[in-house]
């Protein structure tokens, strides 16, 4: 199974997509891929983008005024490196989000 996580901040959002083995044996946890969008909200913002398998990351400048936009671009690169290599950023099968409420 191949997990999207996201990890909001105020005005940055990181991601990365983790493989779990089988999970009726003891599961292991690889990352496939990882990432962020710097700077949502100002007029550029900057999505970095890498996988195991590549040595150098994929910088992008990018348009995301929220982090609804910001994460559409997330899934874009993900689904645009997926159509180049099909073994480097492998099918999503669940998402997940990291909240944290900062209010007591």
């Amino acid at each position: 199974m191949n997990i999207l996580v996201f990890n909001p901040g105020s005005s940055t959002l990181k991601f990365g997509v983790f493989g779990l083995s089988d999970l009726s044996k003891e599961p292991t946890v690889k990352v496939l891929a990882s990432g962020s969008v710097a700077s949502i909200g100002a007029e550029h913002s900057a999505l970095e983008f890498s996988t195991a398998t590549r040595k150098d990351p994929v910088i992008e400048t990018i348009k995301s005024k929220t982090a609804a936009e910001a994460t559409e671009q997330v899934i874009r690169r993900l689904r645009a490196d997926r159509d180049e290599n099909d073994k480097v950023t492998p099918k999503i099968e669940a998402v997940g989000f990291r909240v944290v409420h900062g209010g007591s």
